[in-house]
C-alpha cells in the first residue's frame, strides 16, 4: 500500500485542516440561509476571505496569528451572520429557482460519485508519495519556510508574513499569504512539511471536487442526470490538481482554484433566484446571495490574485449579455441619450481601470514572461491546447486524442447551442479557450494575458 499508513497517521491534520476551511463558512452561510450544499461548497471560500482580511487586520492592531486569533475572527464574522439572519426572509430557504441540490434520490448517488472522485484522485499520490519527505522544488521550498516564518512571527498578513523569507535579507514583500496562514493554523514547527501536503494533496482536492459538484447543479439546472458527470470528467484532466500540485509546486495557486467553482456556482445561484423566484423580496433576496459570492471572490483572490482573472476574464460575455437584458428591460427609467452617456462613462472607467492595472510592474512582467511559443509542431501544440494537457509528438497518439477531443467539444457546444440557458457555458468556455491558445501559440495580446 505504499506511504497509505503514513498518511493516515496524519488524519488529526486532516481533521484539522477539514474544521478549519469548513466549519466557520458553512456556519455563516446557513445562518444567512442559503442551502446546505451551497454552503458546504462555498465555505472554504469564506475561510479564505476571513484569513486574508483578518491577517491584515490583526497585524494592524498588532495582535499575532494564531488559533485562537483565528477563531475570535471566525466568531465575529458567525455573529454578524446570525444578526442579518433576522432581518432575511424566510422565504430565502423555499426559493423555486431549480438549482443548488441534487433530487432526493439522486443525493445518495451524487454523494457516492463525488467520494469515488476524491479517492480517485488523492489515493494514487498518498501511495506514492511519503508524506514527510520534503518536495526539493524552488517553489515548495518556499512555502515550507513562509509557514516557518507564519509560525515563528505570528504574522499571515500578505503585507509582511514573507519578510523574512529571503535567506538571511528582510525586505518588505507583499505576497498572498492565506495558503500559509492556513497551514500555521493546523501546523506546529516540527510538522510544516506533512501539514503542507495534507493541504495540498488531500485537502485541496477535496474542495476542487466539491466546488465542481456544485458548479454542476448550478449550471446544469434542468439536466440533473449531465449534472452529476461533472466531478466524473474531472479525472479525464490531469493537469489540475495534480500536475499544478505535485509537478509544479504552485500550492497557493491550486487551493485558490480549486476554491473558484464553488464562488462561480454562488454567483448563478444568485442570478437564478432574482430571475425566478416569484415574490416581492426577490431584490433582496438577490442582494444576501450576491454578498455571499462578494466575500468568496475576496476569498479566492486573497489566496491568488490570478483567481480574480480567471473570474472576470470567463465572465465578460455574460456579462455583457446581462448589461445589455438590463438596459433593455429598464429602458424607461431614462432616455436614451441618458443611456448613451451612461454607457460611454462605463466604458471609459473600465479603460482607466485596465490602465491602472497594467501601469503594476509585476502585471506587465507576468504579460511580458518569455515562454516557449511558435507555429512549429501546429497538430500536436494544438490538440494538446484542446486536451489541456501535453500529449507528445506520437502520431497515433496525437490522432487518437485529437479525435476524442473534438468529438467531445462539437458534442459539448451543440447542447449548449440547443438550450440558451447554457449559452453562457459556451461563451466562457470559449474565453477560456483563447487563453489556453496564446499559451501555446504567439497571439499577441492572448499570448501575453495567458502570462
Amino acid at each position: 500500500m505504499g506511504y497509505l499508513t503514513d498518511w493516515v497517521g496524519y488524519s488529526g491534520l486532516f481533521i484539522a485542516f477539514i474544521a478549519v476551511l469548513f466549519i466557520p463558512g458553512y456556519i455563516a452561510l446557513r445562518l444567512l440561509r442559503l442551502p446546505r450544499f451551497g454552503s458546504l461548497a462555498m465555505a472554504p471560500s469564506w475561510t479564505l476571505a476571513i484569513v486574508g482580511i483578518g491577517a491584515i487586520f490583526l497585524k494592524d492592531v498588532s495582535i499575532g496569528w494564531f488559533r485562537g486569533s483565528f477563531a475570535l475572527l471566525a466568531l465575529i464574522v458567525i455573529l454578524v451572520a446570525a444578526l442579518a439572519w433576522h432581518h432575511i426572509p424566510r422565504s430565502f430557504e423555499t426559493s423555486k429557482a431549480p438549482y443548488g441540490a441534487f433530487p432526493r434520490r439522486n443525493k445518495a448517488l451524487a454523494f457516492g460519485v463525488v467520494t469515488v472522485v476524491i479517492l480517485v484522485l488523492i489515493v494514487p499520490i498518498m501511495i506514492r508519495m511519503d508524506p514527510n519527505v520534503p518536495n526539493w522544488g524552488p517553489d515548495p521550498m518556499f512555502h515550507y519556510n513562509g509557514v516557518n516564518s507564519v509560525l515563528i512571527r505570528k504574522d499571515a498578513s500578505m503585507f509582511g508574513a514573507m519578510d523574512t523569507n529571503h535567506g538571511i535579507r528582510i525586505k518588505d514583500t507583499v505576497y498572498p499569504a492565506v495558503w500559509h496562514g492556513i497551514v500555521g493554523l493546523v501546523a506546529s514547527i516540527g510538522n510544516i512539511v506533512p501539514a503542507s501536503h495534507m493541504l495540498t494533496f488531500v485537502v485541496t482536492p477535496l474542495v476542487w471536487v466539491i466546488g465542481m459538484a456544485y458548479l454542476g447543479v448550478t449550471a446544469l439546472p434542468h439536466h440533473r442526470l449531465a449534472s452529476l458527470f461533472v466531478p466524473v470528467m474531472l479525472i479525464a484532466f490531469p493537469a489540475f490538481p495534480g500536475y499544478l500540485t505535485v509537478t509544479k509546486g504552485f500550492w497557493p495557486n491550486a487551493l485558490a482554484i480549486a476554491a473558484t467553482p464553488a464562488v462561480i456556482a454562488g454567483a448563478i445561484a444568485a442570478y437564478h433566484r432574482y430571475r425566478w423566484d416569484e415574490n416581492k423580496l426577490s431584490l433582496e433576496i438577490f442582494t444576501v446571495a450576491a454578498v455571499s459570492v462578494a466575500i468568496g471572490v475576496v476569498g479566492i483572490t486573497a489566496t491568488h490574485p490570478s483567481s480574480l482573472f480567471t473570474l472576470i476574464w470567463v465572465s465578460i460575455p455574460t456579462a455583457i449579455v446581462m448589461i445589455l437584458r438590463f438596459f433593455r428591460s429598464h429602458s424607461h427609467w431614462m432616455s436614451p441619450r441618458k443611456w448613451i452617456i451612461a454607457g460611454v462613462l462605463a466604458v471609459l472607467t473600465s479603460g482607466v481601470a485596465l490602465a491602472a492595472i497594467l501601469r503594476i510592474p509585476r502585471v506587465r512582467s507576468y504579460m511580458g514572461r518569455e515562454l516557449p511559443r511558435g507555429w512549429e509542431d501546429l497538430p500536436e501544440r494544438l490538440v494538446s491546447a484542446l486536451a489541456i494537457w501535453q500529449i507528445g509528438k506520437n502520431p497515433i497518439v496525437v490522432t487518437g486524442v485529437g479525435i476524442a477531443a473534438v468529438t467531445a467539444i462539437a458534442i459539448g457546444l451543440r447542447v449548449v447551442a440547443r438550450h440558451r440557458h447554457l449559452h453562457w457555458i459556451g461563451l466562457a468556455w470559449g474565453m477560456q479557450m483563447f487563453i489556453i491558445l496564446g499559451g501555446y501559440f504567439p497571439l499577441g495580446v492572448l499570448t501575453a494575458l495567458a502570462g
